[in-house]
Parts: C-alpha cells; sequence; structure tokens
C-alpha cells in the first residue's frame, strides 16, 4: 500500500518540479528552472508594459496548476491517513 501511495504522490508532485506542460504533452529537451510553472515570476522585471500583462496571467495559470496539484496530492494522503 505504502509504495502505491508513493507512486501517486509522485505522479502528481514530479512533474510539478520538472515541466511546465501537462502529463501528455512533450517539454522541449531544455533546461527547466525549478517550478516552472511558476518561473515567470522571477522574470515579471524583465517585461515591459505590452507584455507584462501575458507574463502575470502566465504566472497566475502557472500558480493555479501548482495549487491544484498540492491539493491532489493532499487528498491522496488524506485517503490513506482516513
Amino acid at each position: 500500500m505504502a509504495n502505491r501511495v508513493i507512486q501517486d504522490l509522485a505522479r502528481i508532485l514530479v512533474p510539478i518540479n520538472f515541466t511546465r506542460v501537462n502529463r501528455f504533452r512533450h517539454d522541449p529537451a531544455l533546461t527547466i528552472p525549478p517550478l516552472p510553472s511558476i518561473a515567470v515570476a522571477a522574470e515579471l522585471g524583465n517585461h515591459g508594459e505590452a507584455t507584462l500583462g501575458f507574463a502575470k496571467t502566465q504566472l497566475v495559470r502557472g500558480q493555479n496548476r501548482l495549487i491544484s496539484a498540492l491539493r491532489e496530492a493532499r487528498r491522496q494522503i488524506d485517503l490513506v491517513a482516513g
């Protein structure tokens, strides 16, 4: 049972730190920063007026993806701890 829970948690949490896209999309073979879904936060100062809104939108989407994954991981843990 423990192995199954660990595997389920890994399927949820590992992509959050190593991919920018969902499970069935291919990431290009490029260097990916830690927590790539929200990495744009470190680049906000590099955006001008024309692109800042797009960057902020990507940040919100990344934040939503991260929160969703953490909530799903928590649900998996709660099922086991039940």
